[in-house]
């Protein structure tokens, strides 16, 4: 058996709001090339994607209104079972799992809210109550509002707390998570200037620095974070838009507003490179994908250019084996593949149209049959 015939098959799982589905594609590491398998699985209104720590689930957010969160079973061959829906009180835009693989969380753009959901012993998302007259409280699920515009939800590597993003309020709102119970607490909360618009987040891989990119000011903030209160400390804030793409600050979008206009700088997903020396954000208005070095004392970055990616990339995520980065054009309905050089450096190297609208790019390994 050679060694890469050993080497575990790596899958892309595609979220593709135009058509509807999640599509499945095999990502060839020595090639950085992705080739369709098998069908996609229907997920109406889907906007994002989180895979179970065991590898054996995937979950996708769906923007109905009341929210639900759709369950996926990942099968030997990466083709995926529909398993069950859960309910949540308004449209999901973002989903994320603890370490346990036991508690969901979701964000609510619309409903500026976000829900933990705890399976229930049989592995099932909570369903509506069937009862007449006021609803109980329900163990399974939890509701909690961290202020206006929630967009992303995610746990620390501690497992310990939860982040929240308030796009709207210009905040990111702390939580303490009680991993057996699966409830969250109010901490803290920490305020960003007004009218940057906290979008997404990720940690370091210690979970000491927390990166926090902002859709309309087009920054990302690095925090300091205190493992035992939570708390954050703002460390840096840079900009990742720099002045030639002749970008304005940008808008808040409402529903039934057009979005920002071609001018506005309109910032979407961040990355950090697998050994942690590079973190990559993604803008819409200018279709590029920034490069920013992280410093390995302190953790705090600096901008190291720009390239041109798909067409308005919404979603941006890096391969298991740390050499690639592949964007989602939500315009271009396709996904290209960019190698990841030493210098942390970004040379695109296939383009695959993937479906109508992709937002989100989700990857799982799994051992060879």
């Amino acid at each position: 058996m050679t060694a890469d015939s050993a080497a575990p098959r790596t899958l892309a799982y595609v979220a593709c709001a135009g058509d509807n589905v999640v599509g499945t594609f095999e990502f060839d590491r020595a090639e950085g090339t992705l080739r369709r398998a098998g069908e996609p699985a229907p997920a109406p209104k889907v906007r994002a994607l989180a895979a179970a720590p065991d590898g054996t689930r995937l979950y996708a957010a769906l923007s109905f209104t009341p929210g639900r969160t759709a369950a996926y079973d990942v099968g030997p061959d990466g083709s995926l079972s529909p398993a069950g829906e859960g309910e949540v009180p308004a449209p999901q835009c973002y989903v994320s799992i603890d370490a346990t693989g036991r508690h969901v969380f979701g964000a609510s753009y619309h409903g500026h809210q976000i829900t933990r959901s705890t399976l229930d012993a049989d592995g099932h998302l909570p369903r509506p109550q069937q009862h007449d007259g006021p609803q109980k409280p329900d163990p399974q699920q939890q509701v909690l509002e961290p202020g206006l515009r929630a967009h992303a939800v995610l746990p620390s590597p501690d497992n310990a707390f939860v982040y929240a993003t308030a796009l709207g309020s210009d905040r990111i709102a702390v939580y303490a998570l009680d991993e057996a119970a699966g409830t969250l607490s109010p901490v803290s909360a920490t305020d960003s200037a007004p009218g940057s618009g906290p979008r997404h987040l990720r940690f370091s891989a210690d979970g000491d620095r927390l990166y926090v990119l902002h859709e309309m000011s087009g920054e990302v903030a690095v925090y300091g974070r205190d493992s035992r209160s939570g708390a954050l400390a703002e460390l840096q804030r840079i900009s990742t838009v720099p002045a030639s793409l002749g970008l304005v600050h940008g808008r808040m979008r409402e529903p039934g507003v057009p979005d920002p206009g071609p001018d506005a700088i309109w910032c979407a997903d961040l990355r950090l490179s697998r050994d942690g020396r590079y973190l990559y954000t993604s803008e819409r208005s200018s279709s590029t994908i920034s490069i920013l070095a992280v410093d390995g004392q302190d953790g705090t970055l600096r901008l190291l250019g720009t390239v041109p990616t798909e067409q308005q990339p919404r979603g941006i995520a890096v391969d298991p084996s740390g050499r690639y980065l592949l964007a989602a054009g939500e315009i271009s309905g396709a996904v290209t593949v960019h190698r990841i050089g030493d210098d942390g450096g970004l040379t695109a190297v296939s383009r695959t149209e993937v479906g109508a609208g992709p937002l989100w790019i989700e990857f799982l390994q799994l051992a060879r049959s």
